[in-house]
């Protein structure tokens, strides 16, 4: 692993360790250290390991082609954000979309002659499974490395993208280059300071250790998005959280049949879905925001 640095977000080295956990999702060996940001509370990993390709499997699931994409909980997930996309730039345009994976939410706009779209997915198997599904381009490159013309888009979504990389700042300023004066750019994560946070504690899957590089917190996500010359707003209820539910359950109670964690989840939703409405304390965050225009 290479050693421990300073706070990718407000370059602090002050930090405290929250826990250390294993790899709960693919099992793989390893204790990894999550680690908070004593100046802007960003949480990192203390170490980022030097194999991180190898916690992104072949069998890595928002790598497959999956036959139920647009069913159940997920299916209601990807239109919700589709839509979302629709009201919030409603002329249509030119859409990126980052870590497109196989191109499930791509999909939903391909039938729409209002939108010219274009994924980028580092990974080449989701990448082709994408260009299939879609016919669309996708290039296979990260959001640094991509050769993609600056001002060029109307449209940039990251999806559960953010808390993947090292450096999430340069990431944010990487999207406004791409964007065109007064683009917009739809991201959502999980956030730590959620109601399902505080009740899994270290057995939440929006941790997820070790490719979970860093975990925002709202005001640590509202700071990341202003220093790289973004304005927004949350957009709530966009993303419920069920399947995070279900398998933080599967993380604290590991070895239960599979009903036990589609019961338990059942039970646990509703609750928690009033509790986030009343505190706006939602697992996953969707946030809109509009690019600044340089001075």
């Amino acid at each position: 692993m290479s050693g421990e640095s300073d706070c990718p977000l407000c370059g602090s080295t002050q930090a405290r360790t929250l826990f250390a956990g294993p790899d709960r999702l693919q099992g793989l060996p390893g204790e990894f250290r999550l680690l908070r940001c004593g100046e802007c509370g960003l949480m990192r990993l203390a170490q980022i390991p030097d194999d991180l390709d190898q916690f992104y499997p072949a069998s890595y699931r928002p790598h497959q082609a999956r036959s139920d994409s647009l069913a159940g909980w997920r299916g209601r997930g990807l239109a919700k954000k589709a839509d979302l996309v629709r009201r919030a730039f409603p002329s249509g345009g030119r859409l990126l979309d980052v870590g497109c994976g196989s191109g499930e939410f791509l999909a939903l706009f391909q039938d729409d002659p209002r939108w010219s779209l274009h994924g980028l997915e580092p990974s080449p198997q989701a990448g082709r499974l994408a260009r299939d599904l879609t016919g669309s381009p996708v290039t296979i490159a990260t959001l640094q490395d991509a050769r993609l013309p600056a001002g060029s888009f109307d449209v940039v979504t990251m999806w559960h993208v953010l808390e993947h990389l090292p450096y999430p700042l340069p990431a944010l300023t990487r999207a406004k280059r791409l964007l065109r004066p007064g683009g917009l750019l739809v991201l959502c994560c999980p956030v730590a300071d959620s109601c399902q946070a505080r009740l899994f504690g270290s057995y939440w899957s929006g941790f997820d250790l070790p490719r979970h590089l860093v975990t925002f917190s709202r005001p640590s996500l509202d700071r990341a998005l202003r220093a790289a010359g973004f304005h927004g707003k949350s957009a709530p209820g966009v993303v419920l959280g069920v399947e995070m539910c279900r398998q933080s359950l599967a993380f604290r109670f590991p070895g239960r049949p599979s009903w036990f964690y589609l019961a338990a989840t059942a039970l646990l939703i509703p609750p928690l879905w009033l509790l986030e409405r009343l505190t706006g304390q939602e697992a996953v965050t969707t946030i809109v925001a509009f690019a600044e225009t340089d001075a």
